[in-house]
């Protein structure tokens, strides 16, 4: 898949909406449109990288280092017992990893949580107010 053909590519250039929670200078994260659980938060690096491992190392180190303010963040707004994290890119090329609260007993994995948009700004202010 081209860079201008990629959805990731697209949200990064504002061309697609997202409800973006943190942005640095090279990596945004953002509520996944189809959350499994509420936070369900992706983050990509700005520039198209196929796979995680592609990243040079200094951008690697940043990627997981924003990846752990964001989980801390998500962990403590949905009083979570852990934070799901897992790295994908089969159905979008661009690097990308998950964050999924989840409390023990109560896993969700499988079902589509839907909120309202309303719901996710509110969400989005306070990111930015708590992680910048």
């Amino acid at each position: 898949m081209a860079e201008k053909e990629c959805v990731f590519c697209k949200i990064v250039a504002g061309e697609v909406p997202s409800f973006k929670i943190y942005e640095d200078n090279n990596f945004v994260a953002f509520l996944n449109i189809f959350p499994v659980c509420k936070g369900h938060t992706l983050i990509i690096p700005k520039k198209h990288f196929r796979w995680v491992w592609d990243l040079p190392d200094d951008l690697y180190a940043q990627f997981w280092l924003v990846a752990k303010k964001i989980a801390l963040f998500l962990q403590e707004k949905h009083k979570s017992d852990f934070i799901v994290s897992f790295v994908e890119g089969i159905d979008i090329p661009h690097a990308h990893i998950h964050l999924q609260p989840q409390v023990f007993g109560k896993i969700q994995k499988s079902q589509l949580i839907f909120t309202s948009d309303e719901e996710r700004m509110n969400f989005v202010k306070l990111a930015h107010e708590k992680i910048g």
